[in-house]
């Protein structure tokens, strides 16, 4: 009596995938070596049994779409995107139904797919499982490099695929004012937001100051980024002085080299302007190349 139930670490999981990694390393002649390691992993996961109860929507109907049985974990279950509020007489119309509960609409806002057609969106009736979860089911890397003589060459790409980013706050939303968001930091997509004269073509709603939960949803699939990716991830040029030299001044070697970091992204993200390895939420943070020199000397 007077006690909560303890929570249950309750399910089925089962999990499958793959991992392969392929090297080759080779020398040609006494000064030239070089090597490649390419790599692949794939896996997936599908949720067998969860403690959830059957979904019904208020008109009666099944929405067994919403079930978490039968997803993988990390499912993005999202509002899904219909069409922008065309004018007044629309949104008029939409309020009076509380279509969205979020709050009043004005031409311009979201208007979500009423999944379950009951003529409302609510939280459980109206998301679908869309795109892929955040972690990726598909990561590989190319790992190379050649050498000859004191000249060195390493060159890494990686990339992964299968997976989709959830968008939020500063990654994605118009003059933000959520936590440490600052006011007026806003992106290329916002350029082609919804204004009368643009309504044919928007791709962005109408623009909003601060909290906006009718265009400003965290599951929304307005927001939902494709997450794949290929980086350039590492060049490093390195020259290494020989030893007849080095042992004069009592060295046994001096290595100098060069590295860069993150040069190259080829990605599905350039609207949100976000690294595509940033998490889930509102990491807005662009990708950064860093670049390196320095020497190596051993005595």
């Amino acid at each position: 009596m007077g006690q909560s139930s303890p929570q249950l670490n309750l399910g089925v999981v089962d999990n499958k995938g793959i991992e392969l990694e392929v090297g080759w390393t080779d020398n040609i002649g006494k000064n030239f070596s070089y090597y490649v390691k390419p790599n692949f992993s794939f896996a997936r996961n599908k949720i067998m049994f969860i403690n959830e109860v059957d979904r019904v929507a208020p008109n009666g109907k099944s929405v067994a779409y919403a079930q978490r049985t039968g997803k993988r974990i990390g499912e993005q279950f999202v509002y899904v995107f219909d069409h922008f509020v065309a004018n007044q007489t629309e949104a008029d119309a939409l309020n009076a139904a509380t279509y969205q509960k979020w709050g009043k609409l004005i031409p311009g806002d979201v208007v979500y797919k009423d999944q379950n057609g009951d003529g409302q969106i609510t939280d459980q009736e109206d998301r679908v499982a869309m795109g892929n979860p955040r972690n990726p089911e598909i990561q590989f890397g190319v790992p190379m490099g050649v050498s000859f003589k004191g000249l060195d060459v390493s060159v890494l790409f990686q990339g992964a695929t299968n997976n989709n980013v959830m968008l939020t706050d500063a990654a994605a939303w118009d003059f933000p004012t959520y936590g440490q968001d600052i006011i007026g930091r806003v992106k290329a997509l916002h350029l082609n937001r919804w204004t009368p004269a643009t309504a044919a073509t928007a791709t962005y709603p109408a623009l909003h100051y601060g909290t906006y939960v009718n265009n400003k949803n965290p599951n929304s699939s307005l927001f939902l980024g494709d997450g794949s990716y290929v980086r350039l991830k590492n060049v490093e040029i390195g020259y290494s002085i020989p030893g007849t030299l080095l042992r004069k001044f009592g060295f046994s070697k001096t290595r100098f080299y060069a590295q860069g970091l993150n040069l190259i992204t080829w990605d599905r993200l350039k609207k949100f302007d976000v690294d595509p390895e940033t998490s889930t939420g509102g990491d807005w943070y662009p990708i950064q190349r860093v670049f390196n020199f320095g020497v190596n000397v051993t005595f």
